[in-house]
């Protein structure tokens, strides 16, 4: 049955642009990428503040796991904090507004502007 004239069909092929954001986020992030599983895809990228402070030091793993229909539904993600002064509560609320996001890359500049405020809070 052809599908009417108003409406478009795409056809995602998941796997292949999941591969491709890989590829992207790899040649953007080599030091801090790693792979933790190839199926289903899943990986951490080690987050760090543009701007070290001594008095406020910050450390956190991103890890995401791609959802088979990914990147139409949103990915698997948990923080994992290294070094830093976070409550549950801002863990909480932080993995609650990721899910707002959906290109990785973007994540990873909210995580480092969640950073920024929280240090202007401090000052």
């Amino acid at each position: 049955m052809a599908l009417p004239s108003n409406q478009t069909h795409r056809v995602v092929d998941y796997a292949e642009e999941q591969l491709n954001e890989i590829e992207a986020l790899q040649s953007i992030y080599p030091e801090e990428y790693e792979e933790l599983e190839s199926e289903p895809h899943s990986f951490r990228i080690l987050v760090n503040p543009e701007e070290e402070v001594e008095e406020f030091p910050c450390s956190l793993y991103l890890n995401v796991t791609y959802t088979p229909t990914y990147p139409d539904e949103l990915p698997e993600y948990k923080i994992e904090v290294i070094e830093g002064d976070f409550s549950s509560e801002e863990l909480e609320k932080f993995t609650e507004e990721l899910k707002t996001l959906v290109r990785i890359d973007r994540i990873l500049d909210y995580l480092r502007e969640l950073w920024r405020r929280k240090r202007r809070k401090r000052d």
